[in-house]
């Protein structure tokens, strides 16, 4: 398996962000809802300024080999990498 980048503390907020979403609610969260930093109404992380700077983390997240960015049926979608 290869090695991983290691992740700042925001990436690593968001990855987990990402991760919890798919398990609670079955689906990647959007651009917007990762800038919301919640699932269901409550509040799981910190608040992202905007939609591009949560598109920033979301790259570097991807360049670090931490997730996935796939489309389906023209909608962007991340993943957690194998």
């Amino acid at each position: 398996m290869k090695e991983r980048s290691p992740l700042t503390r925001t990436q690593h907020e968001v990855f987990c962000f990402i991760r919890d979403h798919w398990q609670e609610v079955g689906r990647c969260p959007s651009l917007r809802e990762v800038c919301k930093g919640e699932i269901d109404g409550e509040k799981m992380m910190k608040s992202r300024a905007s939609v591009s700077s949560s598109h920033k983390i979301l790259q570097a997240l991807i360049s670090k080999g931490w997730l996935v960015e796939d489309w389906e049926m023209n909608v962007t979608f991340w993943r957690v990498a194998p």
